[in-house]
């Protein structure tokens, strides 16, 4: 029972990474604009789930959505995470199915500067 529960959490994981992992590689990036923050709880504390719409290249606009974003009012680390989500919001979406969107930066996967 114990390792089935393993195997789908780590299910879970490796298709999060790999969506992530796509979109940075094949994604195309759009300026996001917040609609709407929806406070709740979970199992580690408050937070906030951000509501984003973005309009593609075609000028079609789509909705996303971002879970567990740390309160304003969260530790040093957590309020490092919400100001890189909320100031210029950009949000990554699949050019030929946008609905396959994210907002940057990832929880799993980032961008690493080339060092020459």
């Amino acid at each position: 029972m114990a390792a089935g529960l393993a195997v789908l959490l780590g299910g879970f994981l490796f298709a999060a990474y790999y969506r992530e992992k796509r979109l940075l590689k094949w994604g195309t990036a759009a300026y996001a604009t917040i609609v709407a923050e929806e406070r709740h709880r979970t199992r580690s504390g408050e937070c906030i789930t951000l509501h984003f719409e973005f309009v593609d290249t075609e000028g079609t606009t789509y909705p996303g959505e971002r879970p567990e974003v740390p309160l304003p009012e969260s530790d040093a680390m957590g309020q490092a995470q919400r100001q890189r989500l909320m100031t210029r919001p950009v949000a990554l979406y699949h050019p030929k199915r946008p609905k396959l969107n994210g907002l940057y930066p990832f929880e799993l996967v980032k961008l690493q500067s080339a060092q020459r």
